[in-house]
């Protein structure tokens, strides 16, 4: 074989088959974009074997979707049988506090004078002597008639621009205007000739909220039942109209 620097100078020598395909086995196939090193088959199946590992383990960390059931639930099978509830205690929300609940409502109802149904067709109006606590706390209510309440809802909505406060109003001012003794105490008109005068009923306002909190709970509490009896004095007539 002659030394290619015999002469001081390299000469290359051409480039046959056999050198491109000991070329292509080293490097690989070539690509026009870019060059990629050749990789083994072992390389491959270890990095298929790794990416089936990872996708099990995505699938695994994923909740599982509830199947959905094609069996027809009875809605009956929780139900709870209490009986008929007593009318005179559907309507009212109670807030099962030692004064405001239904057993504390029939005790002192069994203590209350009986209301006129004559009276209240005959006059608007309807009184009731209540003893809440015996000797303790007894008051006198009277019902209200429909030009009381919508003079309370209009100057609700004339005083309040958030529903809330106006509903607080209106339970305060049903309960000055429905309140006509609480004892010995005998509280003023808040009418003139008849008539509503808002003076007046400032004044008695102010006598009534007076009171601590927890007593105006106990009288809002018993205002509520007492105009749930007054309704119910109706609903009892038109029911035997029914009956015949």
């Amino acid at each position: 074989m002659s030394d290619p620097y015999a002469d001081g100078k390299p000469k290359l020598r051409k480039v046959t088959a056999e050198d491109e395909d000991k070329l292509k086995q080293f490097v690989g196939e070539p690509r026009e974009d870019i060059y990629t090193p050749p990789i083994s088959r072992k390389t491959v199946d270890q990095l298929n074997q790794m990416a089936a590992a990872m996708e099990r383990m995505d699938k695994e960390s994923q909740p599982d979707e509830p199947e959905e059931s094609t069996e027809v639930e009875d809605e009956d099978d929780d139900r709870l049988d209490v009986g008929a509830v007593p009318r005179d205690y559907q309507t009212v929300y109670y807030q099962n506090t030692p004064w405001d609940n239904p057993d504390i409502r029939k005790r002192i109802e069994a203590r209350c004078s009986p209301m006129k149904f004559t009276d209240l067709i005959m006059t608007g109006r309807v009184k009731q002597e209540i003893p809440i606590l015996p000797g303790k706390l007894e008051i006198v209510f009277e019902s209200l008639t429909g030009k009381d309440n919508l003079w309370i809802a209009t100057e609700a909505s004339r005083r309040y621009s958030s529903t809330f406060d106006a509903q607080v109003w209106i339970g305060y001012a049903k309960l000055t205007m429905s309140l006509i003794q609480m004892n010995d105490k005998r509280y003023p008109d808040y009418r003139k000739k008849g008539e509503i005068d808002p003076d007046l009923f400032e004044d008695k306002y102010d006598m009534v909220t007076t009171q601590g909190d927890k007593t105006l709970s106990v009288l809002l509490a018993n205002l509520r039942w007492f105009e749930d009896r007054q309704d119910n004095m109706f609903d009892d007539d038109f029911d035997q109209l029914k009956n015949g």
